[in-house]
C-alpha cells in the first residue's frame, strides 16, 4: 500500500496485512524506518540501510512501525481507511522526533 504525507510527497510503500480471527478482523500497516526519515518495506532492506548507517555515520538506528485497527466484517474498508489515515500521521511525526547524534 503506498502512504503519502506531507514529508513524503511522492509516497512510500509500506506492508499492508488484513488477519481474521474467527469473526474479528485486522488491519494493519507495517514499514521500517530508517536515518529518520528513510522509509524501508522489507527488513532486508533495512538491515542493509542499517549496515550503511554504521559503516559512514557510525549509526545503527532504526525501528519497526506497526499501526493496527481491529473491526468486524462490515467495518473493513472504515477500519482500513482509518488505519492508512493515521499511518500517515505517524510519517509526518516521526522524522521531527529521530535523535540527532553530534
Amino acid at each position: 500500500m503506498k502512504l503519502t504525507a506531507e514529508h513524503y510527497p511522492k509516497g512510500v510503500d509500506v506492508n499492508y496485512v488484513l488477519a481474521r480471527k474467527g469473526e474479528a478482523f485486522e488491519t494493519v500497516l507495517h514499514w521500517y524506518q530508517s536515518d529518520g526519515d528513510k522509509v524501508l518495506a522489507t527488513g532486508i532492506q533495512a538491515n542493509i540501510q542499517r549496515f550503511i548507517g554504521r559503516v559512514f555515520h557510525n549509526r545503527n538506528d532504526g525501528a519497526f512501525v506497526r499501526v493496527s485497527m481491529l473491526s468486524d466484517k462490515e467495518h473493513i474498508q472504515e477500519a482500513s481507511t482509518l488505519t492508512k489515515s493515521f499511518a500517515e500521521s505517524i510519517l509526518n511525526l516521526l522524522p521531527h522526533y529521530w535523535p540527532v547524534e553530534r
